[in-house]
């Protein structure tokens, strides 16, 4: 004779599916955050992959425009540069040469600032000031050998190379300064690398942005 109570078996069959339904539950809940935590890790070793590859780039960037200044100062075409009858050939070529080497402008200056000589990598450009007026110029490199700064230009933000000529070459010539514009070229350098959007903002726009956040 069986004894079994119907309302224990179906307890029973009740708490065993509670048991069952509560083990799905968790297993659910740990894959997810295993998933998470993976999903993480994947986007952190992104970023940090990123991350390398913008360091890098701009490592590398960082270095062209002082070594094209440093090779500058040494061409063997530089006293040829200032001479008015081959002025036409020489800024010729002179602006194909920083247009290859990614240089805006070309500067020729004096000891004390005054320019002697300016090429824009788009040779029918007009003649430009020097990124700083020569007082301020003077008192630069009075402080630092070989200067290297950002500037807002007319053009826009423009990085800055100084590098001083051998002496006599060419006569009256004390200066070399090369400029790169920081322009929507560099910015779709960076974009490609990172996969994101970038702009350049001035300084208290970014103060003003992360102390809004």
């Amino acid at each position: 004779m069986d004894c079994s109570n119907p309302m224990t078996i179906k307890l029973r069959f009740a708490l065993l599916l509670s048991l069952l339904l509560g083990g799905f539950v968790l297993a659910v809940v740990v894959l997810r955050s295993l998933e998470r935590a993976e999903m993480n890790r994947m986007l952190g070793a992104e970023r940090q992959s990123r991350a390398q590859l913008l360091n890098h780039w701009i490592d590398l960037t960082s270095r062209t425009l002082p070594q094209f200044a440093a090779d500058a100062v040494q061409a063997e075409e530089l006293g040829a540069w200032l001479a008015p009858a081959t002025s036409a050939a020489t800024r010729t070529k002179l602006a194909a040469g920083l247009a290859a080497a990614g240089v805006s402008d070309l500067w020729i200056l004096k000891g004390d600032g005054a320019p002697l000589l300016h090429v824009a990598a788009t040779a029918q450009s007009a003649d430009a000031p020097p990124p700083l007026g020569a007082a301020d110029f003077a008192a630069l490199v009075a402080e630092t050998p070989s200067p290297r700064f950002f500037v807002e230009l007319p053009a826009g933000l423009a990085e800055v190379c100084v590098r001083r000529l051998p002496p006599g070459r060419p006569a009256g010539a004390a200066w070399l300064v090369a400029a790169r514009r920081w322009d929507e070229d560099q910015l779709r350098a960076l974009e490609s690398l990172t996969e994101a959007r970038v702009s350049l903002r001035g300084t208290h726009e970014h103060v003003q942005s992360v102390g809004a956040d």
